[in-house]
């Protein structure tokens, strides 16, 4: 009898980082946990790079850090988004997700949510907690940046 190959045991996982984030942002496009969102690819800034970050009708800031596995590096540097984001999540593909939920109550301590990509699109497996960015001088250079501003610093 023939085993099943690793594409059948798991059939959307990823071999890039790109792949996963390229994913997310089209599952976004069609429906979102968070409604209508406009988005942006790697914000830079003094503490890091996130991957995503969106901007929802309301004014919300939602920042997005994927991984393949590695959940508690992307723990960290979510946590770290909470300088200008409203909202932040690590992002997992459905396996890795499996794990990270098992750590619900390190996710809860910092206030950041975790999101599962897969072909059925995103679900929000732990609700991110809502706060007033920390550096809000910040958060407006991410609002700016997205919506294509161009006189920002």
């Amino acid at each position: 009898m023939k085993s099943p190959s690793n594409q059948e045991e798991r059939p959307y996982e990823y071999r890039r980082e790109s792949a996963l984030v390229e994913d997310f942002i089209g599952h976004l496009a069609v429906t979102s946990p968070w409604g209508s969102v406009k988005v942006m690819i790697e914000f830079f800034y003094a503490r890091g790079r996130t991957d995503v970050v969106a901007l929802g009708d309301g004014g919300e800031l939602i920042a997005f850090e994927a991984k393949l596995s590695r959940w508690r590096d992307a723990l960290h540097q979510a946590y770290r988004n909470r300088c200008f984001a409203h909202r932040t999540y690590v992002v997992l593909p459905q396996a890795a997700a499996e794990t990270a939920v098992q750590h619900e109550a390190e996710f809860r301590r910092r206030g950041v949510g975790l999101v599962v990509v897969s072909s059925q699109g995103v679900r929000e497996a732990l609700d991110a907690e809502w706060s007033a960015p920390w550096q809000e001088w910040l958060s407006q250079i991410a609002a700016s940046k997205i919506l294509g501003e161009t006189d920002v610093a």
